[in-house]
């Protein structure tokens, strides 16, 4: 178990958006995706997303491999 900045405890999980939020796992749909920006093609990051955050970068117009 973490603290987060709020004082809170947490288990860090697999997901690097989580993690980086300072909380759980979102869901267990858990898989390693390079998100590629669609403008230039290149990948600007790559790392085990939840199912959540897949869904939030392929609605924000990102490419997810």
């Amino acid at each position: 178990m973490v603290i987060d900045g709020n004082g809170d405890y947490y288990k860090p999980g697999k997901c690097f958006e989580c993690r980086a939020g300072e909380h759980e796992d979102n869901d267990d749909n858990i898989i390693m995706c390079s998100i590629i920006d669609p403008k230039t093609g290149k990948q600007i990051k790559r790392g085990n997303l939840c199912g959540e955050h897949q869904h939030m970068y392929i609605t924000d117009g990102y490419i997810l491999k």
